[in-house]
């Protein structure tokens, strides 16, 4: 998990809000920069990752929620884009601040074992059951 020190596990979870419709750190990478880049096809850039890979995570959070998470802006002399909605920077919100919480708690739990692993900054993975 980003902004974690490397003495603390990372916690690494997605989050299953439909039948074969998750949103995990992809997802959520994902949306980050594309609030921050305006665009798809930069925040694919950015992230190094295929657009078409990109095209498909955002098009799988569309089975998830009944309003969408991004919507396209209008083209002109600055070309179109893509912009979060209100639900996709509430998703990503909830979900670094579930993220921070899950660190803390794992770092807490497990405590007495950090020092015994072979590298800091070892990684949890909260499998959804």
């Amino acid at each position: 998990m980003r902004g974690t020190d490397d003495a603390n596990p990372a916690v690494i979870f997605a989050i299953e809000f439909a039948q074969n419709s998750h949103v995990g750190s992809a997802e959520i990478d994902l949306l980050e920069a594309i609030h921050k880049a305006g665009s798809l096809s930069q925040a694919a850039r950015d992230l190094r990752i295929s657009y078409k890979h990109a095209w498909l995570l955002v098009d799988s959070l569309k089975y998830a929620f009944r309003s969408p998470v991004t919507v396209a802006k209008k083209g002109g002399n600055g070309g179109g884009g893509v912009c979060l909605t209100r639900l996709g920077e509430s998703l990503v919100a909830s979900y670094r601040a579930l993220e921070r919480e899950f660190a803390r708690l794992a770092a807490k739990k497990f405590e007495s074992i950090i020092p015994e692993t072979r590298e800091h900054g070892s990684r949890l993975f909260v499998v959804p059951g």
